[in-house]
């Protein structure tokens, strides 16, 4: 299985994974439109806390500040009329992560309670969400029940969203469930113990294993929520033992040693695909980003199940396969209780008002560059002052280092955003989706003839516009090739330390057919491929020119002595010295042809061509150095930090420090090449006009893609504004599609609906008026609804007590719709049993088959009849009931026998009724002495009264008259007094009133 190792940022795991929805498409001759040089230069002005920065932003010092605003100073922003203040939701989420593992190292031999489903649902129920985001978030969060941001909704499952998340905050329930377990406290010190039989801690106390929780003290709102989970937990008898501290203090024995039971966890996750990389049990390793799932007693995965489901997911062939598949895995982990997500963040960010043109994205954090509400490229693009001045943005977050290879932190990775440039950007309308920026992509496949696979293949088709710009002067040094794109994906492989080499590690080899097509060919099959290679592009003119980052070398092979063809070469891999480009290969010295007769693949250079015995092979290729530094090979930064962004650096002072800043120009040769994007309805067609109530109809919408580019977009149909149906399409330029919809009817009400299908506006879509189509209505009408109970045909009239009688129920549905509907069969007014009719179709009939049980049936007559449930919207009413023939339940035998009969044989909870111990057969009986048992969970003994039959002789005497629902019997003894003789025949001897309990549920037998 292949599974990406990642890099832990401490301030905040970041997990960066892939997109949700792809255009793939071909650039052609078309008009476009741009997004040009940016309207200001900026400074990025660093300080030593977002105090100090706010302070900055309130005096005019900065213009935008850098950071979410703290809950304490959001009123004050929001009372100055100087800022503005834009709120955002954040693509972090919040999660009370569980160690499922079997034991942890602390407690070896121990059995971990968490890696029990019930003592986890237990945890899960003694959380109330709504009560922390309230009090310790202050309502700057939005609540989520699934391991993924809120703003990823449309791929969680919907039947455990809201409503249907099974652990709503109960502590009761929390307590019974470990009850259940059999953690009670048998001591009486106030801590549960554990089971007698749980592995390594028989009847230990929790004090001698307390929980070990650990709580981030450097986020306040996860402090504050980790402590609140904590006193909830010893509140129902669990210790605790809590380790509060910074990432440095609590990620060591969390995630590299896995030595802990609750963590206070928090992850930014911008693509939907994550839980593949936090919970595939293939990340479950030292500093791996899976330190939940853990493993069962004999070191193999606890969920096999949910690794082929996040494996389907990965690998899906597309977009809605893929979130189908995520859906279950995301079901599959609430049902069981796998982690505990609770919040995402809102972020509210700030700026002066003095910043004109801003536009704004509604994602916060938001990968690849941690673009947020007011600092992404759109605004970098358009905003501005009116006096001229540079854009001051202040941050506290301090870069390290400015290494477009090793940077991987918020700040670094912010910084060089400005400088440097990706393949792809999310588009404005939808952060989930993306958008070409420095290329336009194709996905399609490829055949792998050494494993026998299909494997995917990207194409890229690269904007003739970039340009590498030298810092300082603002030099033009070339334009930006697919040659550029080979390079970076290369040196990115050989460099395990590189930020994105595991995005490059699944590339299997690459072909650069010009200098603005490249064609990657992917070690894996998955939709998912292509937003790994987004990473910033490295110029390869300008890194080769330093030895100390891509050194020339020529090595030489002869055929049959160091080298076999086909084959590799026998060079460095994955370390200094190792290839990052060919530039020639001859034998016997003649050029052999790259991508023909050799590759780079997978890091290694292959030789395709089959080479004569002796053959010299003088290969001349670029070799890896060493990027390490503060700047790429700790070379200046006045010669290294050549980029292709939108702004280039003319004053780099003290970066590393707080009080240094960074000058950014702007970039007079930037220009990304937008293309025409109009989405269009245009036709809907109703397969009628007038329809019954739960009659389907079918709608067809047509949809056209009038754009240059091929989209992905999401086309809703409603009615009367309740969406009906959605689905997800993708079309290339001047296609259209016709879509099928059926308006299931059942659970509408009978009126008139109007029927619209709508396509979403995109980001620089100039003609919307098109992207909604409304056509007419469809009126529902009242269908005629009429079930009856047409036939009962016992199996026989006369049985013996005891014996079971068979009776068929016909039932026909004589209406207009399917009908589901209860069926129930009586004996007198007393009920035998119901059966369910399920979905039944008009103008059919069905046939039940119930069983009468006769035993606890007092032997004599009964009048059969059933009845159907009378529906809504039902009129004719009478032949839903129907009574047919004389059953008669005959004495069993001559012998002397009992029979105890309820009044009625089915009880509610906390209801009464009557139990009659009746006799039969009896010779001369003279007194009596029962004694019956009964499940005290079910039922509770009330009263005991005597019946008719002894004293019809002659006076009587009560010996014994006893209720005990401790330990679950009743006792009645009687005889006559003075009477020679005893009775005979049949009777009844005393009845019980009994209520039933509510304890549980359960069947009298």
């Amino acid at each position: 299985m292949l599974v990406k190792r990642f890099f832990v940022v401490l301030n905040i795991s970041v997990l960066v994974l892939s997109t949700c929805i792809i255009p793939a498409f071909k650039i052609g001759n078309v008009a476009m439109a741009n997004l040009s040089c940016a309207k200001s230069d900026f400074i990025f002005q660093y300080y030593n806390g977002i105090d100090s920065a706010y302070n900055a932003l309130k005096a005019g010092t900065i213009d935008i500040l850098d950071f979410p605003l703290k809950y304490e100073m959001l009123p004050d922003a929001l009372n100055d009329p100087n800022l503005k203040v834009v709120p955002v939701v954040d693509s972090r989420m919040y999660l009370f992560d569980l160690n499922n593992n079997y034991t942890i190292a602390d407690y070896p031999g121990v059995k971990s309670p968490l890696h029990e489903l019930k003592f986890r649902q237990a945890i899960a129920f003694a959380i109330d969400k709504d009560y922390i985001i309230e009090n310790f978030w202050y309502n700057m969060a939005e609540r989520i029940d699934q391991p993924l941001p809120s703003i990823f909704s449309n791929w969680m499952n919907e039947t455990y969203m809201e409503a249907g998340y099974p652990y709503e905050y109960n502590l009761t329930r929390a307590a019974q469930l470990l009850d259940e377990l059999g953690f009670i406290d048998t001591d009486g010190n106030g801590w549960r113990n554990y089971p007698a039989d749980w592995p390594g801690a028989s009847n230990a106390d929790f004090t001698q294993y307390p929980l070990k929780v650990f709580i981030r003290s450097d986020h306040t709102q996860r402090l504050s929520s980790g402590r609140y989970l904590v006193q909830q937990l010893e509140s129902i008898g669990i210790k605790c033992n809590c380790v509060e501290g910074s990432s440095s203090v609590v990620a060591p024995p969390v995630i590299e040693e896995k030595n802990y039971h609750i963590y206070t966890a928090g992850w930014r996750i911008v693509y939907p695909n994550a839980p593949f990389f936090l919970y595939h049990s293939d990340s479950w390793y030292p500093w791996g980003p899976n330190y939940v799932t853990g493993m069962n007693e004999n070191n193999l995965p606890n969920y096999p199940q949910l690794d082929e489901l996040l494996e389907e997911m990965y690998l899906a062939s597309s977009f809605e396969s893929s979130r189908e598949k995520l859906k279950t895995a995301l079901g599959f982990m609430v049902e069981n209780c796998i982690t505990v997500p609770y919040v995402t963040e809102i972020d509210y960010y700030a700026h002066r008002i003095e910043v004109q043109g801003t536009i704004y994205t509604n994602v916060s954090d938001y990968w690849p560059n941690f673009d947020n509400a007011v600092l992404n490229k759109y605004n970098l693009l358009s905003a501005y002052k009116n006096d001229g001045t540079p854009v001051v943005i202040g941050t506290y977050y301090v870069p390290e280092q400015l290494n477009v290879i090793e940077s991987l932190y918020r700040s670094e990775v912010l910084t060089l955003a400005m400088f440097y440039e990706n393949l792809i950007y999310f588009a404005l309308e939808n952060p989930t989706n993306h958008q070409p920026w420095l290329a336009a992509w194709n996905i399609d496949s490829w055949y792998d003839n050494e494993s026998d696979e299909n494997k995917t293949k990207i194409t890229f088709y690269l904007t003739n516009t970039s340009y590498w710009i030298r810092p300082v002067t603002g030099e033009v040094l070339g334009e930006m090739t697919a040659l550029d794109f080979e390079f970076t994906t290369w040196y990115n492989y050989q460099w395990p330390e590189a930020a994105h080499y595991f995005d490059a590690a699944y590339v299997h080899h690459i072909e650069v057919l010009d200098n603005y097509t490249v064609e990657v060919y992917m070690n894996i099959s998955s939709v998912w491929s292509l937003f790994d290679l987004n990473y910033p592009i490295i110029p390869k003119q300008v890194w080769t020119s330093f030895q100390q980052l891509a050194e020339l070398k020529t090595s030489v092979f002869i055929e049959g002595i160091n080298v076999t063809t086909p084959g590799y070469l026998n060079l460095t891999y994955q370390d200094i010295g190792a290839p990052v480009t060919v530039e020639s290969v001859m034998a016997d010295g003649n050029p052999l042809t790259k991508y023909e007769d050799y590759n780079i693949e997978m890091g290694k250079i292959k030789i395709y061509k089959d080479l004569a015995p002796g053959t010299v092979l003088n290969v001349t290729y670029y070799a890896r150095g060493n990027p390490d530094g503060a700047f790429p090979g700790d070379l200046p930064w006045q010669d290294i930090l050549v980029g292709n962004g939108p702004f280039y650096i003319t004053e780099l002072v003290d970066p590393f420090n707080p009080g240094g800043y960074i000058y950014f120009k702007a970039n007079p040769y930037y220009n990304i090449r937008l293309f025409d994007r109009d989405l269009a309805v245009t036709n809907v067609y109703v397969s009628k006009d007038t329809a019954t109530v739960g009659e389907n109809v079918t709608i067809q919408v047509e949809v056209e893609n009038q754009g240059e580019i091929s989209e992905s977009f999401e086309l809703t149909v409603y009615t009367n504004e309740t969406v009906i149906g959605r689905k997800t399409l993708n079309l290339s330029p001047n296609c259209s599609s016709l879509i099928v919809f059926n308006w299931n009817t059942d659970s509408y009400d009978p009126g008139k609906y109007v029927i619209k299908a709508e396509v979403p506006i995109l980001f620089g879509e100039e003609d919307a008026s098109d992207n909604i189509f409304v056509d007419g209505a469809v009126t529902l009408t009242i269908p005629l609804i009429d079930v009856a109970v047409t036939e009962i045909m016992p199996s026989k009239n006369t049985v013996s007590y005891g014996e079971i009688l068979l009776v068929n129920v016909t039932v026909e549905n004589q209406g207009e719709k399917a009908v589901s509907f209860e069926v129930r069969l009586f004996a007198n007014s007393s009920v035998i049993s119901s059966l369910n009719v399920e979905n039944l179709s008009p103008q059919s009939t069905m046939t039940l088959p119930f069983e009468w049980i006769t035993n606890g049936w007092r032997p004599g007559c009964y009048t059969l009849a059933a009845e159907a449930d009378i529906l809504e919207w039902e009129t004719d009413t009478e032949d839903n009931y129907l009574t047919n023939g004389i059953i008669t339940i005959l004495l069993p035998s001559t012998e002397t026998y009992l029979v105890a009969t309820p009044s009625i044989n089915e009880v509610t909870l906390g209801d009464s009724f009557t139990l009659s111990i009746d006799i039969f057969n009896v010779t001369d009986l003279y007194g009596y002495d029962i004694i019956l048992n009964y499940n005290i969970s079910l039922l509770t003994a009330n009263s005991i009264q005597e019946g008719p039959f002894l004293k019809s002789a002659g006076e009587t005497y009560i010996f014994a008259n006893t209720t005990d629902n401790e330990e679950g019997y009743v006792r009645f003894a009687v005889s006559l007094l003075g009477t020679p003789t005893g009775v005979s025949g049949n009777g009844t001897l005393f009845t019980i009133n009994f209520t039933a309990s509510l304890h549980y549920t359960g069947v009298v037998d």
